[in-house]
């Protein structure tokens, strides 16, 4: 994930410097870049995953309401006040994976997240939002109001797959989600009627070398990040040594 904070007053540079470090040890996010008052809103638009603006909602809103093209492709918007009290999911929520996102910087910062989605302030995931977190790519996007909308009723959906997906559906998920084995690597997801399909993304390892450093000691670091992600080790893995 490639992070822009993006900033306007003193009190936000120091608050978005203290961000920063923050999220410096998260294995989820590759760059972190911060910009102060000049900035090109379009241009960090198209290359970041994640946007996090240290200033009003209004400001922020007024700045990309001529770059959003869909939810599907604009990445996660974030705001937060400079005095860092609350941290608001403001675009892309689900698919941008801005309100679980925003949760972890509210954690950094001790500070209030705002989430506004109806799945998410009822305790539910969307099946966007599964999406997302575990690296599927919706086949049938125009099916994704009727599966949130699903489950704010409290519609169960039932993931069929030959993927071991019984160790995602945990905590808040297991709420809503059950996992049955069967068919092939696409998920077909199944709720009130619909039947929606998830098709795995191909994940990268890369592995550098280094003389005595023991292969164990390289498995456990690997094992133990896609731990942090929730992926397993095998099947959508593909490794790559460099050297």
């Amino acid at each position: 994930m490639r992070v822009s904070i993006l900033t306007l007053t003193e009190n936000g540079r120091k608050l978005g410097e203290s961000l920063k470090t923050g999220l410096k040890d998260d294995p989820t996010i590759l760059s972190v870049e911060t910009l102060h008052r000049d900035i090109d809103f379009r241009e960090v638009f198209s290359r970041s995953d994640m946007i996090i603006g240290i200033m009003a909602a209004g400001i922020m809103v007024r700045k990309i309401a001529p770059l959003l093209e869909n939810k599907f492709s604009d990445p996660g918007v974030i705001v937060i006040d400079e005095m860092g009290r609350n941290v608001i999911s403001l675009l892309s929520g689900h698919a941008g994976g801005a309100n679980d996102f925003a949760v972890k910087i509210a954690d950094i910062l001790n500070a209030n997240p705002v989430i506004t989605t109806a799945t998410d302030v009822n305790g539910l995931v969307g099946i966007d939002s599964f999406a997302a977190r575990y690296f599927y790519v919706i086949l049938d996007r125009h099916l994704v109001k009727h599966f949130n909308s699903s489950i704010v009723e409290g519609h169960t959906v039932e993931l069929h797959s030959s993927r071991n997906l019984g160790p995602l559906i945990d905590g808040e998920l297991s709420r809503t989600y059950r996992y049955m084995m069967d068919g092939d690597e696409i998920v077909r997801a199944q709720c009130n009627s619909e039947v929606m399909r998830l098709a795995p993304l191909k994940v990268s390892v890369g592995i550098g070398t280094r003389r005595g450093v023991e292969s164990s000691r390289v498995t456990g670091a690997i094992v133990e990040a896609l731990g942090l992600l929730k992926l397993p080790p095998r099947g959508s893995m593909h490794w790559q040594q460099v050297t």
